[in-house]
C-alpha cells in the first residue's frame, strides 16, 4: 500500500514540475503560465502598502492595508519570515519591504530638478499644498537620492531615510524637497515607496516660452522634459497636465485627500484599552452621583 502511494506521489510531482510529453495525456501543469501568474500575483501584492500600528509579538505586528474600508489584522514580522524561509515554508526571501508609515510626496517635472523652471513650479505647488493641508503636512529639504556607491553616499541616504521614517510616525503627510530626485529611477533603490507627482508640459512651444521667461535657453532642460514626457502612467502616481495652477493643484488635492482618508480611517482602530476603561469611568461616575444623593 505504501509503495502504491509513493508511486502516485512521484507521478504527481513529476506532472507538477514538468508537463507530460506523451501524446494523448492532458496538460497537468504549464510551467510558463504558472510562473507568469505567480509574478502577477506578487506584483499585485506589492501594490498594497501595509501600516503596522502595534507590535503584538516578535512574530506578528497588528496593522492594516493603507486603503479605504480596510480592517486591522496580523502582519508577519521579518523575523518570522526569515524563520519560515529556513524551514523552507516560504519561497521568496523578501516578500515585502519596510518603508515609512506615510508615503513621502515628491514632485517631478516638467524638467529636471536643476532647471529654474522646475524649481519655480515646484515652489508654487508646494506652497499651495501647505496652504491647503495646513498642520496635516510637513515640509522637509533632504539630500536623499545621492548617486554613488561610496560609504559616505550610502551613509547620507540611510541617515535621511531614518529622518523621513521618524517624521512619518505620527502619520503626517511629508512633502520632500530634494534636488537629487528627478526621475522615478532615482528612488527605485530607496525603501521609501514615495508618491510621485509628475508635472508634464507636452507642448514644446509652451515649454520653450516658459523656459524663455525664466531666462533659460533649451539644452538640457528640453532633454529632461522629453525624457519625463515618455514616462508611462504606471511609473508615477499622478500626472498633472493642466495649464493653470488652480486646476493643477485641485487635481493634486483630490489625490492627497483620498490618501489621507485611507491613512486615517473613520472607524476606531486599536481602542480596546479605551473601551475597557470607559465602563469603569461611568461606574465611578454613577457611584459619585449616588453618594451625592445620599448627602
Amino acid at each position: 500500500m505504501h509503495t502504491i502511494a509513493r508511486e502516485n506521489l512521484q507521478h504527481f510531482l513529476y506532472a507538477y514540475k514538468e508537463s507530460p510529453k506523451e501524446p494523448g495525456l492532458r496538460l497537468v501543469h504549464d510551467a510558463k503560465k504558472s510562473q507568469a501568474q505567480r509574478r502577477e500575483r506578487e506584483h499585485q501584492r506589492a501594490l498594497h502598502h501595509l501600516r503596522s500600528a502595534v507590535r503584538y509579538s516578535f512574530d506578528w505586528w497588528i496593522g492594516r492595508v493603507v486603503a479605504a474600508q480596510t480592517t486591522i489584522g496580523f502582519i508577519p514580522t521579518a523575523r518570522r519570515l526569515a524563520r519560515a524561509k529556513q524551514a523552507e515554508i516560504w519561497e521568496y526571501p523578501n516578500p515585502f519591504t519596510v518603508v515609512p508609515s506615510t508615503r513621502p510626496i515628491i514632485l517631478l517635472g516638467p524638467c529636471y530638478q536643476s532647471s529654474r523652471l522646475t524649481q519655480l513650479m515646484h515652489a508654487a505647488v508646494r506652497s499651495a499644498i501647505v496652504k491647503k493641508f495646513g498642520s496635516r503636512v510637513r515640509r522637509l529639504a533632504t539630500d536623499i537620492g545621492n548617486k554613488g556607491s561610496s560609504k559616505l553616499t550610502i551613509d547620507i541616504n540611510e541617515r535621511e531615510l531614518r529622518l523621513i521614517t521618524a517624521m512619518t510616525e505620527d502619520l503626517h503627510l511629508i512633502l520632500l524637497e530634494c534636488a537629487n530626485i528627478s526621475t522615478p529611477a532615482d528612488v527605485a533603490q530607496l525603501n521609501m515607496a514615495p508618491i510621485l507627482i509628475l508635472i508634464r508640459i507636452s507642448n514644446r512651444k509652451i515649454l520653450l516660452k516658459l523656459l524663455k521667461k525664466t531666462g533659460i535657453k533649451g539644452g538640457s532642460s528640453i532633454g529632461g522634459a522629453d525624457f519625463l514626457n515618455q514616462l508611462s502612467p504606471d511609473q508615477v502616481d499622478i500626472i498633472v497636465e493642466d495649464n493653470g495652477l488652480p486646476e493643477a493643484t485641485n487635481k493634486i488635492f483630490k489625490f492627497l485627500e483620498a490618501y489621507w482618508l485611507a491613512l486615517h480611517p473613520t472607524t476606531p482602530i486599536l481602542e480596546d484599552e479605551y473601551l475597557e476603561k470607559q465602563p469603569e469611568v461611568s461606574a465611578a461616575g454613577e457611584g459619585t452621583s449616588d453618594r451625592s444623593k445620599c448627602h
